[in-house]
């Protein structure tokens, strides 16, 4: 059971605010978003459930009181090259490192895909691409098309994810995974833990 007071202060102390669940207004106990709470938390436009902000929540207020530079996770298994997380999104961006940091994983952020190939090209070499699809200048499918071309890069695993464009035909047309938001914490997870490259 989350505890309400407890999650709104901390929430708070780290910029997190809630909001009512855009999917069911906060009115329907059985929506698959919200998990029947009624409402997210969020820093921008991608939010979090309770029980994924309570969890995050935690493991950020135990790293701070013990000084730990990880979370208590199998360092091993992490990957050691950054990953990369492209949105033109601030809010977007910090709530996206903030899930990843307090799992103990390396971030590094692009405002857009033109900023993404410029660190690309200029020696970053990240684990993984987390990639927004819907942002002005070059979008995720720019990118996306650019890399494929790209031997140097072709190989990054990416995981798209979107709140306007239809996720279902993105996989289709980019081959590979992408998530709606508002995201969803622990697929996020799963797909960063079995996609990111390691060494």
């Amino acid at each position: 059971m989350v505890d309400q007071r407890a999650l709104r202060r901390h929430a708070a102390s780290v910029g997190f605010y809630e909001v009512a669940c855009p999917s069911c207004g906060g009115h329907d106990p059985a929506c698959r978003n919200c998990a029947g709470t009624g409402h997210l938390w969020s820093d921008g436009p991608t939010a979090l459930n309770d029980d994924g902000m309570a969890r995050h929540l935690r493991l950020e207020g135990e790293r701070r009181q013990t000084g730990q530079s990880l979370p208590a996770v199998t360092r091993e298994m992490q990957p050691t090259a950054p990953i990369l997380v492209v949105d033109d999104s601030r809010g977007a961006r910090d709530a996206m490192c903030f899930i990843l940091d307090t799992e103990g994983y390396r971030v590094a952020r692009a405002v857009d895909g033109r900023d993404a190939v410029e660190q690309l090209t200029h020696g970053l070499s990240p684990s993984l691409i987390l990639l927004d699809l819907a942002m002005p200048g070059m979008d995720g499918f720019e990118f996306r098309a650019w890399q494929v071309r790209d031997e140097r890069f072709a190989e990054i695993p990416v995981v798209a994810y979107s709140g306007a464009v239809d996720v279902e035909s993105a996989e289709r047309a980019l081959g590979v995974p992408a998530l709606r938001k508002p995201v969803d914490t622990e697929r996020l997870l799963q797909l960063v833990a079995t996609r990111a490259l390691r060494g």
